[in-house]
């Protein structure tokens, strides 16, 4: 069997094989697994790979555990064996550590790392394959999926009942470590693990039971009537629990949508709806969501995970404004400006078209700096502080072309459709997150004074890029 070996390959560099090495290791079949790094399957003895390799001025390992050592970011590519909690019981799956969420447990202490990166289930055809036996310490950051099994089943007091909730069933969405269960007053996040311990399935069957009665007796008088069975997504990865005693429907709704945001703006950690219900005694409704998978906006650094760890200092300055609002404040749109760009940058997943996701990033820009007119030339000039002295001028040229760009779209004028777009949002979704870190620091209570802030720091000709470092919440 090939040994599997991960080089640190120059950015945007054609060649994924550094020549040097053709002639004592051959041509090795290998892939671009991200910008900068090289996995290859190579045909020697692990000794004889790591002797040329000596002479490598970037980084290399050779065989699985070096690679999981030596490349700390690659780790969500290897594959655990795990038992996942859903909605119809356990089941045993080999998934990428980056594909686990809260409530998996490891039924193996190992991992597996293959010569090609797939997603969901392991490459079916791989040239190499190696498996390291780990310890506790050595899942690091992902050392929940080591908690105790299967909780034994809840006595009849210990029942949470989730009539009068509002229910958000996940995919592609978990988080680790909140503080409180409760995120902020009145919304929950369940693992699968903790949802099983409410009273949700035995009122599905309920209800199930009452229907197809309901349905056989019509049937005997001659009536069909449809048959509209309650069922859960098999693919669910957690649930958002909202209490109705305590708020409306549409605020519930809110709460969720910013969670969902400012995991996304920090980890990385998409995550979806896909099913949204509530049920009581005497009535059910729910609806299924289609929701696109990717936000636009959302933080792309790193490989792609699911789950999301609550110490991110950014992601608790975000929870700390959401659970500080209210929904008078919410129905009075008098909230915290930061919080409605969240909702405005949140609103831009929700369009399927370029152009209109680029004019919601930029209105969720323009929430987070307040300007009462020459709107081009003063965002160009603050937005230019996020960037080194030597450059600030490139800057503000690209951003100011950039912003007429958002004015052709928005009001109707002729512009041009070409990937260039693409480009843009990306760029401007990481100008939004660098503009909503800088807008957390305690002393950027409003638009106004963030702006004078950012224009000061240019106009003071400092050499390095605005940035802030962010007390605890």
């Amino acid at each position: 069997m090939p040994v599997i070996v991960m080089l640190e390959i120059e950015a945007g560099s054609p060649d994924l094989w550094p020549a040097e090495f053709f002639e004592s290791l051959g041509s090795p079949s290998c892939a671009r697994v991200s910008e900068t790094l090289c996995l290859a399957a190579i045909d020697r003895r692990a000794a004889d790979i790591r002797e040329r390799l000596t002479t490598y001025t970037k980084r290399s390992a050779v065989g699985a555990a070096e690679i999981w050592a030596q490349f700390p970011e690659y780790k969500s590519e290897y594959y655990v064996k795990i038992e996942r909690m859903t909605p119809y019981g356990p089941a045993s799956r080999e998934v990428r550590l980056g594909d686990v969420v809260n409530g998996d447990r490891l039924t193996e202490m190992a991992l597996t790392l293959y010569d090609q990166r797939s997603f969901g289930d392991p490459p079916p055809n791989p040239k190499a394959r190696e498996t390291i036996r780990v310890s506790k310490a050595d899942l690091g950051t992902f050392v929940f999926l080591l908690e105790t099994g299967i909780s034994p089943a809840a006595a009849l007091s210990q029942i949470e009942s989730i009539k009068g909730k509002e229910l958000y069933f996940c995919r592609i969405f978990s988080i680790v470590g909140l503080p409180d269960p409760e995120i902020v007053p009145g919304v929950r996040f369940l693992t699968m693990r903790e949802f099983l311990a409410t009273d949700c399935l035995q009122l599905i069957a309920a209800h199930n039971a009452q229907h197809a009665a309901n349905v056989e007796q019509f049937r005997s008088k001659g009536i069909t009537i449809p048959s509209l069975q309650i069922t859960l997504p098999q693919d669910a990865s957690g649930v958002f629990l909202a209490d109705l005693s305590c708020m409306s429907k549409s605020y519930a709704d809110a709460l969720v949508s910013r969670l969902l945001a400012a995991v996304a703006l920090t980890s990385g950690v998409s995550g979806q709806i896909t099913l949204q219900m509530n049920i009581d005694d005497d009535r059910f409704s729910s609806h299924v969501r289609s929701e696109h998978w990717s936000r636009p906006y959302q933080n792309r650094a790193g490989f792609w995970q699911n789950v999301a760890w609550a110490d991110n200092p950014v992601l608790q300055t975000l929870i700390s404004l959401i659970a500080r609002s209210t929904e008078g404040k919410f129905i009075a749109g008098k909230e915290d400006y930061r919080l409605l760009a969240i909702d405005t940058v949140e609103d831009s997943r929700r369009p399927g078209i370029a152009v209109l996701q680029l004019a919601q990033l930029w209105m969720a820009i323009e929430r987070l700096l307040s300007f009462k007119n020459e709107t081009t030339i003063q965002l160009a000039l603050a937005l230019s502080a996020l960037s080194p002295a030597t450059d600030r001028v490139k800057a503000f040229e690209v951003i100011r072309k950039s912003y007429n760009l958002r004015s052709q779209i928005v009001h109707g004028y002729a512009f041009k459709r070409d990937e260039t777009i693409n480009a843009e949002i990306q760029q401007h979704a990481q100008t939004f997150r660098e503009v909503l870190a800088l807008a957390l620091d305690p002393m950027m209570t409003n638009g106004d004074s963030l702006r004078t802030a950012m224009v000061a720091h240019v106009l003071s000709g400092a050499a390095s890029p605005m940035t802030v470092t962010l007390p605890p919440p």
